[in-house]
């Protein structure tokens, strides 16, 4: 009797640790959740190179967006919906862009050659996740009536001095419309698309 008690006890503490595990584990498929950064924490201005986005085919779209919303009837819907955006993405080319510090970290972000606005913003977060929670330079592209692009990209470091892309994993990028439920909570489709790049330096302040 006390043997089984053992075993049962040892084999539920191992379910809780695998579920652990896998809660902690972030999904390279959804733009999850973040942490807002200190504006003392982050450099007062910086120049991002984000590179022209690598965009999956509809054919990876769709097998990829059945996984996740487990319907294919769904994904097809998904696809209708968000078609604009996949093409509006995969016709981007690589753009500039400078910003000064606002609070939270996030930037007043301009065209780096205009001076501008391009409908283009970007800002500094740390993503959820426990153990596994991710810097990140966070960018997002206006593409009007509450639809856009979204670009993330790992970071290694960040300081008030020093910032620096983490090369050895892969940004990405998303599709997103702005919609929200009957309650106020975010409802709009957030649908991974492919990869993204960026560059980003320590600038001077305008």
């Amino acid at each position: 009797m006390t043997t089984l008690k053992i075993f049962l006890a040892l084999s539920l503490c191992s379910l809780a640790a695998c579920t652990a595990k896998a809660s902690e584990t972030p999904n390279e498929n959804t733009a999850e959740t973040e942490e807002e950064l200190r504006s003392a924490e982050c450099p007062p201005a910086l120049d991002v190179l984000l590179m022209k986005p690598s965009i999956m085919t509809d054919a990876k779209l769709l097998s990829t967006w059945t996984d996740d919303l487990d319907s294919a009837t769904d994904a097809q819907e998904q696809m209708t919906r968000l078609e604009s955006h996949v093409t509006t993405a995969r016709a981007q080319n690589a753009v500039k862009l400078h910003g000064t510090i606002g609070r939270a970290c996030a930037y007043k972000t301009v065209d780096a050659q205009t001076g501008e606005p391009n409908g283009y913003r970007f800002w500094l977060a740390k993503s959820y996740g426990g153990a596994n929670a991710q810097l990140q330079l966070r960018i997002e592209r206006d593409l009007g009536d509450d639809n856009a692009l979204f670009f993330k990209v790992p970071l290694t470091e960040v300081t008030k001095t020093s910032i620096e892309v983490d090369t050895t994993k892969k940004g990405s990028a998303y599709a997103q419309i702005h919609e929200f439920g009957y309650h106020g909570e975010p409802d709009g489709p957030n649908a991974w698309i492919g990869g993204a790049k960026a560059t980003v330096t320590l600038a001077q302040s305008n």
